[in-house]
């Protein structure tokens, strides 16, 4: 299957057809917030969890949901797919959809000026990802070429920025959004691994991993604990790919690991790293 196809089936087709360019690039600027049709995305909604045994109440609410696209610079291509998948839990999103942390080519830039406005972003991921796993004498534009992000659950609804706010306004519990988080995840991501074909998963945070822990039943080996904080890092395996476990790359932890002023905090899970996956 092309990754096209597939994200008719995820996104649908008007999210996809939005987003995705025909050179199959995704494109940050892509224009959503002026729509107007939010039906179309809650129909989607229904569309995908009509088979899932999941709270009715999650979807009768009248809410206003949105959609992360999964991202990547450069273009598709399906027969290769990408080295590294980055695995996150769910979004926080005030549009119609987005791409994943912003993850996509920039509109009017080059793949270099593209990788170089990622890696140079103060609120992005990328710089300390990029330096946590890049390989020696290897471009930043080549490295970041190698990556794809996604999420687990990639439709939530809108405004809302933690499990709290999401079962807030739902007006259900924490379990029951765990279950259509997890339902979605083994209704897409699974299939989506496949077809990205990586070298390297990598899950950030614990609810990733507790994804594939738990589902998969995929046992954990711990790998060092980051020097100076409680954070430790892990790794695993599953069909013959090999898994590497990290604390969240995003919110409190990225203040407290991986920006933070203690250099040595990062060098750690640095090291640790770079001893077992490179």
């Amino acid at each position: 299957m092309m990754i096209k196809e597939f994200f008719y089936k995820k996104y649908g087709t008007e999210v996809t057809d939005s987003i995705m360019t025909a050179s199959n690039e995704v494109i940050v600027e892509s224009k959503n917030s002026d729509i107007t049709k939010h039906h179309l995305i809650k129909k989607h909604l229904i569309d995908i969890t009509v088979d899932l045994d999941i709270s009715p109440k999650l979807i009768d609410q009248d809410v206003t949901w949105g959609m992360d696209f999964s991202g990547w610079i450069g273009s598709y291509d399906s027969e290769v797919g990408k080295e590294y998948m980055i695995i996150g839990a769910e979004p926080s999103i005030s549009r119609n959809y987005q791409l994943v942390y912003g993850f996509g080519n920039k509109y009017n830039l080059n793949i270099d000026q593209t990788a170089s406005y990622h890696y140079e972003k103060e609120d992005d991921i990328w710089s300390y990802f990029t330096r946590l796993l890049i390989k020696e004498n290897e471009s930043i534009r080549d490295f970041l070429e190698k990556c794809y992000i996604t999420d687990l659950c990639h439709i939530v609804p809108q405004g809302c920025g933690t499990v709290e706010s999401i079962c807030k306004k739902l007006n259900i519990t924490a379990k029951e959004w765990e279950t259509f988080r997890t339902s979605l995840a083994k209704k897409f991501l699974l299939e989506e691994i496949e077809l990205v074909k990586p070298k390297l998963l990598v899950l950030h945070g614990n609810v990733s991993r507790d994804f594939f822990k738990t589902l998969l039943k995929i046992k954990f080996e711990s790998i060092g604990k980051i020097k100076n904080t409680k954070y430790s890092i892990s790794k695993a395996e599953w069909k013959g790919i090999p898994i590497l476990s990290i604390p969240h790359l995003k919110g409190q932890v990225r203040n407290k690991l991986w920006k933070c002023a203690d250099k040595e905090r990062f060098e750690s899970a640095k090291n640790i790293v770079k001893y077992n996956f490179n």
